[in-house]
């Protein structure tokens, strides 16, 4: 069964406070929401990379709606959750991301952190949303959910508010945005 951590992260003595590279083996998944009320969408975005600070995959999407911040919040997480679904279930033998891989999900929003915790029954308009998440973490053991501070998940964060401005955007390797490659290489100082 996936399970859910508390906000104290593995490589650290307390939250987090700039993002740090996950372990050996292991591949981190960071992922962020914006509301954007005056165009009524909110956008969400997330960022995979490996131990050895390499980007994997990138990509945000804008959806209509005015939906509460938990709600965009897990929209975002059951995208990136979605995203690690399908790279298991696609082959095994990915050295991205398959069963054998610890994946860490990071997010900076400590109300869903808290709700992957509880693991009880929510009744909120959201709680459809929880439980398609519930449903894909209950299906592998390797997914670990940490609370991370805003200023570790500035990447996620940004590419969340890029989703305004643009149809929705999908980076791997070595080309991205010259604003998200300035936020990587300070993530590696």
């Amino acid at each position: 069964m996936g399970k859910t951590t508390s906000s104290t992260p593995v490589h650290s003595t307390g939250i987090t406070e700039r993002w740090n590279k996950p372990d050996n083996g292991c591949v981190k998944v960071n992922y962020d929401a914006t509301i954007f009320k005056s165009s009524g969408q909110f956008g969400v975005g997330w960022i995979v990379r490996n131990d050895t600070r390499e980007l994997i995959y990138a990509a945000n999407s804008c959806f209509p709606g005015k939906p509460e911040v938990y709600h965009a919040e897990a929209i975002g997480i059951r995208e990136a959750l979605s995203w690690i679904k399908a790279e298991i279930d696609k082959n095994e033998e990915s050295t991205v991301c398959n069963s054998q891989h610890r994946v860490v999900v990071e997010s900076d929003c400590q109300v869903a952190v808290n709700t992957w915790l509880k693991k009880k029954k929510i009744y909120s308009p959201f709680s459809g949303v929880i439980d398609e998440c519930r449903s894909i973490l209950e299906s592998y053991n390797n997914i670990d959910i940490f609370f991370v501070k805003r200023s570790g998940n500035k990447a996620a964060d940004w590419l969340s508010n890029l989703s305004s401005s643009s149809a929705g955007g999908i980076w791997r390797g070595e080309y991205v945005p010259p604003d998200l490659a300035c936020i990587l290489k300070n993530d590696l100082k």
